[in-house]
């Protein structure tokens, strides 16, 4: 697969929605005072670590008008291009956001006892689907209906 990290620093079919930040920017996890300092999402969030929970995802199916599309399709196919727009965020709420094909998902997570600190894919909820931005892909593909 593709799988890129949003660096904010150019415009794409998610600027309006998130701004110009990074994937990782800290501003977007949605921790405040309230939140335990041992909810470790900062320093979970690496690309290693967010590839490596993507492929365990890999069974998840990804919502799609047209056909099955899964997380481990988008591994497997290396002309698919899978953006990831944040990492691990929301407390209580924990999902990683991506885009692919001009829309956003949110991929549940649920936190492992070890080691402290690890993501897993939450396997029992649902990727669910976010906002439709455009026709066309973050990478310059236009969709075409059927």
């Amino acid at each position: 697969m593709t799988l890129s990290f949003r660096d904010g620093s150019t415009r794409d079919a998610f600027t309006n929605y998130i701004g110009a930040v990074a994937w990782d920017d800290a501003g977007m996890l949605g921790l405040s005072p309230m939140i335990p300092a041992t909810i470790p999402m900062n320093t979970f969030n690496t690309e290693a670590n967010i590839t490596a929970l993507l492929v365990r995802a890999g069974g998840m199916a990804i919502p799609d008008g047209y056909a099955t599309v899964t997380v481990g399709d988008l591994v497997a196919a290396a002309q698919n291009d899978m953006l990831i727009l944040k990492g691990v965020h929301q407390p209580g709420r924990e999902h990683i956001t991506f885009g692919f094909s001009g829309s956003m998902y949110h991929l549940p997570v649920t936190r492992a006892g070890a080691p402290p600190g690890t993501y897993i894919p939450n396997l029992t909820s649902a990727i669910t689907v976010g906002s439709h931005m455009t026709e066309d892909s973050h990478d310059g593909w236009t969709n075409v209906g059927r």
